[in-house]
C-alpha cells in the first residue's frame, strides 16, 4: 500500500508542469519577457514549488515574484536575481541562500 501511494506521489509531481501550475510568465522591470528561469543554490525545496510560490505573486514582474517568495518561502535567508540576455533570449537566475547555511 505504501508503495502504491508514493508512486501516486512521484505520478502527481510528474504531472504538475502540465497542470499549469508553474506556467507562470514572467517580465524584467523592461517589460521584457523571460524566457527562462535557473534556479541555483537550492538542494531543500523542489523547483515546482519556488516557481509556484512566485506564480502567486501579485505582478508578473519578476522581482515582485521573487521577494514575494521570500515571504511564502521563509527557508531562504537571502535570494539573489540576475536576468541576462542570451541571444534573444532573456534568462533568469535565481541564487538562494538558506537560513542554515550557503548552498
Amino acid at each position: 500500500m505504501a508503495k502504491f501511494i508514493r508512486l501516486s506521489f512521484l505520478a502527481y509531481l510528474a504531472i504538475l508542469p502540465s497542470l499549469g501550475i508553474t506556467d507562470a510568465k514572467f517580465t524584467d522591470s523592461e517589460g521584457h519577457l523571460i524566457d527562462k528561469i535557473v534556479i541555483e543554490g537550492n538542494r531543500h525545496i523542489r523547483e515546482y514549488e519556488i516557481l509556484r510560490a512566485m506564480s502567486r505573486a501579485p505582478e508578473d514582474n519578476i522581482q515582485t515574484a521573487v521577494n514575494f517568495m521570500k515571504v511564502v518561502r521563509p527557508y531562504f535567508r537571502d535570494v539573489k536575481l540576475r536576468i541576462e540576455r542570451e541571444g534573444d533570449r532573456y534568462v533568469a537566475y535565481i541564487i538562494g541562500l538558506f537560513n542554515d547555511c550557503m548552498i
